[in-house]
């Protein structure tokens, strides 16, 4: 009898781990889905911008400026459209160890590009005050300098917030992991939720 109860156990342990393992690969693809909409309205309105303003500026700050913008983000699209179609097409076929290594490695990314986004603001502070020397590419160099520093701006900004919302997703689906296993009077309790219900099975 024990031991039927060990392997009527150990199957609702797997289907309980799996049925959550599959709820955070499902939240995972919902905010990188999210977040790529977000990248690409961005990187939209860059372009948009940009190209109406480089076209109607003669060769001024401005002009470069606009330029930058346009050429950086067409990189941004080209980052956005695969992102969202990959979330938007997401299939989970991921065990529960795998998901958890997938999500410390997208925090681990987004962390890493928000320090590179430093680097990218950096690079603008040394442009604009080289361009403030009187520098014979002046314009040029002050134009790509503002838009390094607006562009690596929103990039410092996007991958904090994806950081911390994919963060705050692992550790709200860590909670609901350690809630699906209960120990009380009757004897061991596994607990998991379906949509719009919830089932608790006692052994």
């Amino acid at each position: 009898m024990r031991s039927i109860n060990y392997y009527i156990f150990s199957l609702l342990l797997i289907v309980s781990f799996v049925g959550t393992s599959q709820s955070l690969d499902q939240q995972h693809a919902t905010i990188d889905k999210q977040l790529m909409i977000g990248l690409g309205s961005w990187a939209a309105s860059n372009i948009i911008v940009g190209s109406i303003g480089w076209s109607s500026t003669d060769k001024t700050a401005t002009t470069y400026f606009h330029e930058m913008n346009v050429l950086w983000n067409i990189v941004n699209m080209g980052l956005a459209v695969p992102g969202y179609l990959k979330a938007r097409n997401f299939q989970s076929d991921l065990t529960l160890s795998e998901s958890l290594e997938q999500q410390r490695k997208t925090e681990r990314i987004y962390l890493i590009n928000a320090y590179i986004d430093i680097g990218y603001l950096s690079s603008g502070l040394i442009l604009s005050n080289i361009a403030k020397q009187k520098d014979a590419n002046y314009d040029r160099l002050s134009g790509y300098g503002k838009s390094l520093l607006m562009q690596g701006s929103f990039l410092l900004l996007f991958d904090l917030s994806a950081y911390l919302i994919h963060k705050k997703n692992h550790g709200e689906f860590k909670s609901r992991l350690i809630h699906n296993l209960e120990i009380n009077p009757s004897g061991l309790t596994i607990k998991w939720t379906i949509p719009y219900s919830t089932k608790t099975n006692h052994l």
